[in-house]
């Protein structure tokens, strides 16, 4: 049984991980932006009786590496969880990631909602070390804190490939 969090800003490469290592382990990913937005892009939330169904649901599988920017969904997956990661990168190596990445909603939208939206991403996680919510910095810090089992807090894209790497196989 394996069931992984791994949490940080948007660009940080929590995406990128989650599949790393459930390749690995055979463990199933959750993208916690497809439990909180509705399909067809990042405009419309889904209903809290949703979100929280689809958490229960989390909750009771074995096998997960759940990966999210957004701490009132992973809060409630900590209790149950066997390893934290927290991708506690400098906004600069998120922004330049994001950038190389592109838009995320591009593939589901017209190219002009799709360019908004990101531009309104790339606002919204530029404020990431600024909030005072459970989509911070500083609220992920308090979560990777206090969690009691094993948890790691990597610091840039060279401290997650090596932990790809030592880790990745054994996880």
């Amino acid at each position: 049984m394996s069931r992984i969090l791994i949490l940080g800003n948007s660009g940080s490469g929590k995406t990128w991980l989650a599949a790393a290592l459930a390749e690995n382990n055979g463990s199933d990913v959750v993208n916690l932006d497809s439990v909180f937005w509705m399909p067809g892009g990042y405009n419309q939330k889904r209903s809290e009786e949703q979100v929280a169904i689809a958490i229960e649901e989390i909750k009771q599988s074995s096998d997960w590496v759940v990966e999210g920017v957004f701490g009132a969904l992973i809060e409630p997956l900590v209790e149950c969880a066997d390893m934290m990661i927290y991708l506690d990168f400098q906004w600069q190596d998120c922004y330049e990631a994001l950038l190389s990445r592109g838009s995320e909603s591009s593939k589901q939208l017209d190219p002009e909602a799709a360019d908004a939206n990101f531009q309104a991403l790339l606002t919204w996680a530029s404020q990431y070390e600024h909030r005072h919510n459970k989509n911070s910095r500083e609220f992920h810090q308090r979560l990777y804190q206090s969690f009691e089992k094993d948890k790691y807090r990597l610091l840039n894209r060279n401290d997650v490939n090596q932990f790809v790497k030592d880790f990745g196989a054994s996880i």
